[in-house]
């Protein structure tokens, strides 16, 4: 019987070695890596857009998960903590930010946008978190789901802050601005 190997899976986890080595992705290295041509490499893991946004959305789970693991607490004040846990996390990993340098406006858009898995990925886990801590609505005009969208996209602008307007990436004006938007005041 033939083997049947998982194309995709091999080829999402030579790319995060790639990634982690501040090394761009370059597709035909990885289909080489693979032993396949890059027909079957598209075909079974996509372009190099959805391969590198499949990387990123495997890196920010796993930080996510590290960030619920390593944040005690409960209520809003560990939704704010896991949120700037990952926010520190993703703004001080060097070869994040490598790759952020060099193609700042394709990693935006994987990143940031419907374009990629990353965003969808981010406010889905930020809304089971704030379900899981926080049960009754903290704004009863807002559903959870856009209070999530809304805690996710000013985590983006405060980590992204540097391509964005020019400014450095903060870490406490994101806290600061989580705290503002899950008080009760």
């Amino acid at each position: 019987m033939a083997e049947t190997r998982d194309i995709r899976a091999e080829a999402l986890s030579a790319a995060r070695r790639q990634f982690a080595a501040g090394k761009p992705l370059d597709v035909n290295a990885l289909a080489t890596e693979l032993g396949v041509d890059r027909t079957t490499l598209f075909r079974r893991a996509g372009n190099r857009d959805t391969i590198t946004g499949d990387v990123l959305d495997s890196l920010a789970r796993r930080t996510w998960r590290m960030g619920l693991e390593e944040c005690g607490g409960s209520g809003a004040s560990r939704v704010v903590d896991v949120l700037t846990y990952h926010a520190r996390a993703t703004i001080e990993t060097e070869f994040f930010r490598t790759y952020l340098t060099r193609e700042p406006q394709k990693a935006l858009c994987i990143l940031t946008t419907g374009l990629g898995p990353i965003q969808g990925t981010m406010v889905e886990s930020v809304r089971r978190l704030i379900e899981a801590e926080i049960p009754e609505q903290i704004r009863p005009d807002l559903p959870v789901e856009d209070m999530a969208y809304l805690l996710v996209r000013v985590g983006e602008s405060f980590i992204y802050n540097d391509l964005l307007t020019g400014g450095t990436p903060d870490t406490e004006k994101a806290r600061l601005a989580f705290r503002l938007i899950l008080s009760r005041d």
